[in-house]
């Protein structure tokens, strides 16, 4: 979603300046930077990560899933609870915690009526 063509622009940025906002604003949202934690994995077995808390929606895994944080992955057993944003990208906190994902001092960083307690 980073990837910039030869002018320098990024597919939001073109987007945008040819008068596509809403397009821009979901390829904006969708990016999220090379060298991040959550940055889009290489390896097609690997499903995409998300730091977009505030888009939490509760899912649970039909089947096991490895998903791309940090450069390595986290595995999540099936029928187990997880997040997603709008994308549907699993929601990974610090240290590949996802049930909730929680922030570095372990505090979930998704409202506390979607994730009252880890189970």
């Amino acid at each position: 979603m980073n990837a910039a063509a030869a002018n320098r622009e990024t597919p939001a940025d073109t987007a945008n300046n040819r008068g596509h906002d809403g397009l821009a604003d979901l390829l904006h949202a969708a990016s999220t930077g090379e060298s991040d934690l959550w940055e889009a994995p290489t390896d097609i077995d690997l499903l995409p990560s998300s730091n977009h808390w505030d888009e939490a929606v509760t899912r649970h895994a039909a089947a096991e899933m490895q998903v791309a944080y940090g450069g390595g992955s986290v595995v999540i057993p099936a029928g187990t609870r997880y997040f997603a944003d709008a994308l549907g990208r699993t929601l990974v906190g610090w240290h590949g915690t996802y049930n909730p994902p929680a922030d570095m001092g372990g505090y979930s960083c998704i409202a506390d009526e979607l994730a009252p307690e880890a189970e």
